[in-house]
This record gives structure tokens, sequence and C-alpha cells, in this order.
């Protein structure tokens, strides 16, 4: 066979194999990799490939706002936040991720389904009201005001409804108690809620779809 040929050939399959590597790769410093597969591959092990976590030690993102995924992937690059897993995990996952991976990780889970899957059947009807109107004499501004009014999320406010209680508490305890997750006005939010008040809005959220 003509060497040059051979040559030819041996580019082609080359370039394929490379093609078929990022196409599988787990890495996360390529550049060439696709947000969506990292999605797929990588982040798929705790949040689930369709962004239906089934462990509430991880958020749901499924139909999660494509900013607030964003702008959460640049504060755990950046160190600032600081809560255990965005430390622990996060902050190594998103560090070798470049604007398009990111951007590209947060339309893919916003375009996912969310499903719900709480189990709560109790009265709803405080943290409803608390999420809805907030409690004007203690300050506490309703939560649908950056929320929405479905909990569906607007931009860098993340979507609520459908989120595992569990984790939803556990961030309410980290904004009310903690300095771990900065710039943002849940801190204040937190401060006049007693713990009944937060389960309460906890479990409500859950419930919503």
């Amino acid at each position: 066979m003509n060497k040059y040929l051979i040559i030819a050939i041996s580019i082609a399959a080359s370039a394929l194999s490379a093609c078929t590597v990022a196409d599988r790769s787990r890495a996360l410093n390529n550049p060439n990799i696709e947000g969506k597969t990292i999605a797929q591959q990588v982040c798929s092990s705790c949040h689930g490939e369709d962004g239906n976590s089934h462990s509430a030690q991880y958020p749901k993102l499924a139909g999660q706002q494509t900013a607030y995924v964003v702008s959460q992937l640049n504060n755990f690059a950046s160190h600032a936040r600081t809560d255990r897993l965005a430390l622990e995990v996060m902050a190594g996952m998103s560090s070798g991720l470049n604007e398009k991976q990111k951007q590209e990780i947060a339309e893919y889970f916003y375009q996912q389904t969310p499903s719900n899957t709480s189990l709560y059947s109790g009265d709803t009807s405080l943290g409803k009201q608390i999420y809805n109107l907030g409690i004007q004499e203690r300050s506490v501004m309703a939560c649908a005001a950056c929320h929405g009014e479905l909990a569906q999320g607007q931009q860098i406010f993340p979507r609520l409804a459908g989120q595992h209680k569990e984790y939803l508490l556990k961030q309410l305890h980290v904004f009310k108690n903690t300095h771990a997750r900065p710039d943002t006005p849940m801190a204040m939010v937190t401060q006049n809620l007693s713990e009944k008040e937060m389960e309460q809005v906890a479990n409500y959220l859950s419930t919503m779809k």
C-alpha cells in the first residue's frame, strides 16, 4: 500500500479515536469536551443523568435556571462557597471547566424534566403562607418575590419546586448559621425564621411541581 495512503489512514483513525474519547471522557480539564457530555457522564453520578437526583444529599438540577447553575459553578471554582460539599467536591470539579462548558452544562439540566419524589403528605398551609406572603411583622420577605409564584426560579434565583426537603432545610441552615454562601439575601431572610417555619417552607416546596 502506498506509504502516503497509510499515513493518511493513520491520521484519520487518530482523529476519529480522539473524537470518540472526547465523547466518552470523564475529564474535566479538556476544553474539547462538550458540557452535555460532562453533565451526562460526570455530574450525573450525584445529580442523576436527567437531573433528578435520588439522594437528598445532592440537589435536583432538572429544570434549574441556567444563570443560577453557571453562577454556582463560578462560586465553586472561586471558593466563594465554603459549605462542606462545595469545598470537598464541587470546587475541584468546577475549577477546570471553561465558560462554554459551564453554560452547556446549565442548559442541559435546564432542558430536563423535573420529577417530584416527595412523600410528604402533611399540612403545608404555613409553609405556603410564608412562601407567598412572608412574615411582615418580622420583616421576612416573601420567597415568591425572588423565586417566582410557582417556585420555578428566575435568572440567578434558583428553582425550588420539587427539591428534596432535606436539601432545602440544610441550605436554610447554612444561610442562617454560617457565612458559607455569601452575596445572597438569604442570610437576612432566614435570621427571623424559626426552625419550625423553615421546615414548613421546605415541606411546602418539596411538594410543588
